[in-house]
């Protein structure tokens, strides 16, 4: 889903008022929206964590990698993917137990794309319609199968998607630097997750900077700020580097053909 959220850029130019990126949010409505995401998030939590092993197919992928970039493990060393998740399932792991911890990281990976949905909408000055709408893609069953087949990846990153292309889109109308630390914070949290979100992040945000550029009140500026959002995404890139030198090459080896462990598999 792509999407960029008009009339942002209004919200973001508030935060020097109030300090907050949103142009102030009632506390109350942020209270009941947590409070409905962590009962979502631990009612999935205690279905899946009522096996006997790790959720899904993938669930014991990622625990599996992550041992194999700490050493201790049997997986080939040649494995690579963005290490986020990895080293998330690792630490789950070890705090609760194979099964209990990635069951957590299942059941709360399943609700942050509903995250994603209300800071942006919200942001984009849309509160009513934020809270109705991260409600419904909180309760919705599609996210929590997906954490159940160990999809963590996708539904990490996914809201950051969401929060870099409002970013953009404030950052190009109004030049706040707020917006474009918040690009660039999104953007690299992306990249260490999902090589998948971020190649559908990479072809979504020219969209956003064409559609923004369109708006004659912008264009007169719009091509610097572009060159400066374009450095930060490069600068978000650098620290995973080697893996993406890697793992691109690695996932397009495996096309066509079938692999049993699902290595590269998104």
């Amino acid at each position: 889903m792509i999407a960029t959220p008009t009339g942002i850029s209004r919200h973001v130019a508030s935060e020097r008022r109030d300090g907050t990126f949103a142009g102030g949010r009632d506390r109350r409505v942020l209270l009941t929206f947590g409070v409905v995401l962590l009962t979502v998030a631990v009612a999935r939590a205690l279905v899946l964590a009522s096996g006997d092993a790790p959720p899904g197919f993938d669930g014991g992928n990622w625990l599996a990698f992550g041992n194999a970039f700490l050493g201790r493990s049997v997986k080939a060393p040649s494995v690579v993917y963005p290490p986020l998740v990895p080293a998330l399932s690792v630490a789950a792991a070890e705090a609760l137990g194979p099964t209990a911890g990635l069951s957590v990281l299942a059941g709360v990976s399943s609700v942050l794309p509903a995250v994603g949905v209300f800071v942006v909408l919200s942001s984009a000055g849309l509160r009513a319609w934020a809270f109705a709408l991260a409600i419904l893609a909180a309760f919705v069953p599609s996210p929590g199968a997906i954490a159940s087949w160990g999809g963590y990846p996708q539904l990490i990153a996914t809201p950051f998607a969401l929060i870099a292309y409002g970013a953009l889109e404030a950052w190009l109308r109004t030049s706040a630097r707020r917006a474009l630390l918040v690009f660039g914070g999104a953007m690299l949290v992306v990249f260490a997750t999902s090589h998948y979100v971020a190649l559908v992040t990479a072809i979504a945000l020219p969209v956003v900077t064409l559609a923004t550029a369109l708006d004659r009140t912008v264009r007169p500026q719009v091509f610097r700020r572009v060159a400066f959002a374009a450095g930060v995404a490069a600068a978000a890139a650098v620290p995973v580097m080697l893996v993406y030198a890697r793992l691109i090459p690695a996932v397009l080896a495996t096309r066509g053909r079938a692999s049993s462990a699902a290595a590269l598999q998104v």
